[in-house]
């Protein structure tokens, strides 16, 4: 049976199967140039770190992002944090019975129950351009952000993250209403709403998992695009763009 990442010590030596997250081939500062492969492995526990030394034309060739891996290797300590060394590695046959579902890590709460509620966030801010503005933006993410993920590695990296990442933060925006009265809770629900909402935007992603950043996201980045978006919405719907709650969004 497949070694879950999470429970990796530093000595095991393991065999299993894996999804390759991120991939980059490199090559050694020594005198003699050597070609590797810099990867990160990832199933549903989480992700880490791997080198494959000595890696040939072919394996360069050969494998790549959301590729299924069957890895024999080591897990070794590399600057106080854990590293697989790969020892062999190839890519899955049917045969070997896996699929990628088996790999990926979701949202501890399905986007069924996650969206209603963020739904009803939105409808229960009383001023209306606020509001207006919250439903223009999200309707841009609206096909994608049950499946993306809140980032690439950092924080809920996997299938609903952004979601999930959002109702909990709305969780914590409510109660610090209730303990301070005195805020304006329609922009913390829209600050809320908003601050990540660029990010499926920002990042290619497939099954929950950031295989790389688009142009936007590269050049621009997803709090200048939510930016945009609130201007965007702002002129579509006729609100001045001098007013406060543009200046506060």
């Amino acid at each position: 049976m497949t070694a879950l990442i999470k429970g990796f010590k530093d000595g095991d030596e393991f065999v299993g199967f894996y999804l390759i997250k991120e991939i980059e081939a490199k090559q050694t500062n020594s005198s003699v140039k050597k070609d590797y492969l810099d990867l990160v492995l990832a199933d549903s526990s989480g992700h880490i770190s791997a080198k494959f030394w000595n890696a040939s034309k072919t394996d360069i060739e050969t494998f790549f992002p959301m590729c299924l891996v069957k890895v024999q290797g080591v897990v070794q300590v590399y600057r106080d944090k854990l590293q697989d060394k790969v020892l062999r590695i190839r890519k899955t046959v049917e045969q070997n019975g896996v699929s990628i579902t088996n790999f990926i890590r979701s949202a501890p709460i399905g986007a069924e129950e996650l969206l209603p509620v963020i739904h009803q966030a939105v409808s229960s801010i009383t001023n209306n351009d606020i509001r207006a503005i919250v439903t223009f933006c999200f309707e841009k993410v609206k096909d994608t952000i049950q499946s993306a993920p809140a980032a690439k590695s950092h924080h809920h990296a996997y299938f609903g993250g952004l979601a999930y990442h959002i109702v909990r933060m709305l969780e914590l925006g409510e109660f610090i209403c209730r303990q301070r009265p005195f805020l304006n809770s329609d922009l913390i629900k829209a600050g809320i709403i908003l601050h990540d909402i660029a990010k499926p935007a920002e990042m290619i992603s497939e099954y929950g998992i950031v295989i790389d950043y688009g142009n936007q996201g590269k050049l621009v980045g997803h709090i200048s695009m939510a930016t945009n978006w609130i201007t965007e919405a702002a002129i579509k719907l006729g609100i001045d763009l001098e007013s406060n709650v543009i200046m506060a969004l």
